[in-house]
């Protein structure tokens, strides 16, 4: 949706012309009349050449060096200066802390009009690692279902890292702002006209200056953020385990999975009947609203969510790379394939067309028993066809 901005260099030709111009006088007239000066001439023109050769080669370092302080800007633009580093596979034990006053345990920080799909997810996990740990509750987890004012709300700060995994999801700043909006066209709080549009995005509350950083930063001094960008962005990717990317559900999703060691069922979200794709777009926008959108007040005016949005697919795709990536793509297609499974039955349970898998305590233990049973199935029948493929 936000392409990046193309620069061009001064053209190398507008810049020797002068030069040439110096160095090559017009021919006189008498030129071919004297075998002297036309020595003379041959003479001057071989310490032309060499002249002109270092002009040249000294001109097109100075271009070379003038391009690549550009492309230095345009990715400092997308990514800041921190350096980004993959996200690392959990070693040792999953922390399942099943004290409830504890500040450990699952941590998933869901930012508002930024899916809440993974809260859910967040819950399974825990399910899971309790019942592996035998523990006689549920793993200690916020499920992120309600948005809190900042992470620090969620003691984060004060968190034991060797006995918790703290991990989010971050959206595409524009995309996040046209969802919010349509959240409140929907409640009749806003209108669908450019002006309103424009004028909401620009003063109200609700579209404050990078509002998923501000919600990712452990402490409470988060009135600086246009100040230290590059600093908390790298602070955010640093501190937390994991940090998907909504546009790239799936992947985020079967990234997790790898990262804990966890079965691709335990990453399957709740049943859903919200579920469109991150290409769809309501129909109530216009081409004026996606041009501010675009425009440097906006991008600018949301800058550290800019960075920290392609700070994070960078970090996704550094993430993937660590892994066999046969191994990535075929649960990858595995992981589509019991999605589409779990949408199907749970849809049929439901009533309605969805996404996700339905909660156990929505249907009775033998129909689960059986969905599950088919599901396992089906992920054994893909698994087997990829590795036959690959």
């Amino acid at each position: 949706m936000i392409g990046d901005s193309q620069i061009e260099c001064p053209k190398m030709k507008q810049e020797l012309m002068p030069m040439r111009q110096k160095l090559i006088p017009m021919k006189p007239p008498w030129f071919k009349n004297s075998s002297f000066i036309l020595m003379l001439t041959l003479m001057v023109g071989a310490n032309f050449i060499s002249i002109f050769t270092i002009k040249l080669n000294s001109t097109h370092g100075e271009d070379n060096e003038h391009q690549d302080k550009l492309t230095s800007i345009v990715k400092k633009r997308k990514l800041g200066k921190q350096l980004i580093h993959p996200f690392k596979v959990w070693k040792g034990n999953f922390p399942c802390v099943t004290n409830r006053d504890s500040p450990s345990g699952i941590y998933y920080v869901r930012i508002p009009r930024t899916s809440a799909k993974p809260a859910s997810v967040s819950k399974q996990i825990a399910e899971t690692k309790a019942k592996l740990a035998q523990a006689p509750n549920i793993c200690n987890v916020n499920d992120g279902k309600i948005p809190l004012a900042v992470a620090s709300d969620q003691r984060i700060a004060q968190r034991d890292k060797l006995k918790s995994f703290l991990w989010s999801m971050v959206r595409h700043p524009a995309r996040r702002a046209v969802s919010h909006y349509d959240m409140q066209l929907r409640l009749g709080e806003v209108k669908t006209t450019n002006e309103h549009f424009i004028n909401t995005l620009k003063k109200s509350w609700s579209y404050l200056p990078n509002v998923q950083l501000r919600f990712l930063v452990e402490n409470d001094d988060v009135h600086t953020v246009e100040d230290n960008v590059d600093e908390l962005v790298s602070t955010v990717l640093s501190e937390f385990d994991f940090i998907g990317v909504q546009e790239r559900m799936n992947e985020s999703l079967v990234t997790l999975s790898m990262l804990l060691g966890l079965n691709l069922n335990d990453v399957i979200y709740e049943f859903s009947t919200f579920c469109l794709s991150s290409d769809d777009q309501p129909k109530w926008v216009t081409t004026k609203m996606l041009n501010y959108l675009l425009s440097s007040e906006w991008m600018n005016k949301q800058k550290g969510d800019y960075e920290l949005y392609h700070s994070a697919n960078k970090a996704l795709d550094l993430t993937i790379q660590q892994f066999d990536s046969k191994e990535f793509y075929s649960k990858l297609k595995e992981y589509e394939v019991l999605l589409d499974f779990w949408s199907e039955v749970s849809s049929e349970a439901y009533g309605s067309p969805g996404c996700g898998r339905m909660s156990l305590d929505k249907v009775d233990n033998k129909l689960w028993g059986k969905w599950w049973n088919e599901a396992e199935a089906v992920q054994k029948a893909v698994a087997y066809d990829q590795r036959r493929v690959l």
